[in-house]
């Protein structure tokens, strides 16, 4: 195995799927420029076995810069061994490059348990220090339906209601239409939307297969929409749902959520990332009551540091 730093890997393989705000093109959209890549190949096989990922500057690296989480990439076949040692030639690399401070937020550990603890383990033993754990909440899709996974009977209800009177869910629906529907529900509550136009309209074209829009609708009226992103074949992120505020005692979203697990359960997908909770950096624990009634468990991300004194 061989470690390198900004090489090319046009002639390499992967022998894993990097999750889509790891990859090239999402990493181009946090910033063009000022990223180093580290890898760990297998150089008989052409292979990538492992990387990472990180936006230096003013002698901060960081991994992600703008994302929901990055982390490092690789199958979990990977020995522990081999992970240990790629990320502390990787902290080696980056304290030659004058870098002060490390910074690397990880995905969800129900994604991958298996890389998650290998990768906890190799930072813990490198002298990175967790300083923050942000949970999120997933959803598993299984082959019961959405309305068997509610805890809830009111819920349960509520659902039988909204099929009742004639609520309808549409997937594929107009991005443009979602955005500026999500971003009103936002401003109805006077919640700041984390996603700014320009960047949407950039999201539309470089990722636009890896974008899902989701609605539902009353006599063609919008009560309640999605955007999601496909992370990979088997992930789907919910980034943001919402719904009108005149539409709260029928709670909408629980068919919002009902046609995202069909959706999902006929294309391939096995986990439904519901976002963190926090309002104002505090749990929002309304938002959380209503995810874990849906089914979801919660499944944290790390916030993870290491400072360099040269």
């Amino acid at each position: 195995m061989i470690f390198g730093h900004n090489i090319s890997t046009d002639n390499y393989h992967r022998n894993y799927k990097e999750l889509l705000f790891c990859e090239e093109k999402h990493r181009k959209l946090q910033h063009e420029e000022c990223w180093h890549s580290f890898y760990l190949i297998r150089e008989k096989d052409h292979e990538i076995v492992a990387e990472s990922h990180f936006h230096i500057v003013e002698k901060k690296a960081n991994n992600p810069l703008l994302a929901p989480y990055g982390g490092i990439s690789f199958h979990p076949s990977l020995s522990g061994k081999w992970v240990d040692e790629f990320v502390s030639k990787l902290v080696e690399t980056l304290i030659k490059l004058g870098v002060e401070e490390i910074n690397l937020k990880t995905f969800p550990t129900v994604y991958n348990p298996e890389v998650a603890g290998k990768q906890q383990y190799a930072l813990a033993q490198t002298g990175f220090k967790m300083v923050k754990v942000d949970p999120h909440w997933v959803l598993s899709l299984t082959e019961t339906t959405f309305e068997d996974q509610l805890v809830s009977s009111e819920y349960k209800r509520r659902l039988r209601k909204l099929e009742r009177e004639e609520f309808v869910f549409k997937n594929d629906m107009n991005p443009e239409l979602i955005f500026d529907f999500i971003v009103q529900c936002r401003n109805e509550r006077d919640y700041r939307f984390s996603m700014t136009k320009s960047t949407f309209t950039k999201y539309q074209q470089h990722i636009p297969g890896q974008m899902h829009t989701f609605g539902v609708l009353k006599e063609g009226k919008l009560t309640a929409a999605a955007l999601c992103f496909r992370v990979n074949d088997e992930i789907m992120y919910d980034f943001s749902h919402a719904h009108l505020r005149s539409f709260d005692s029928y709670s909408p979203v629980l068919l919002l959520m009902s046609g995202m697990y069909e959706f999902g359960l006929k294309n391939g997908v096995k986990l439904i990332d519901l976002g963190s909770s926090s309002l104002n950096n505090l749990p929002n624990y309304p938002l959380i009551s209503f995810k874990e009634s849906v089914g979801a468990i919660i499944s944290p991300k790390y916030y993870w540091q290491k400072t360099i004194n040269h």
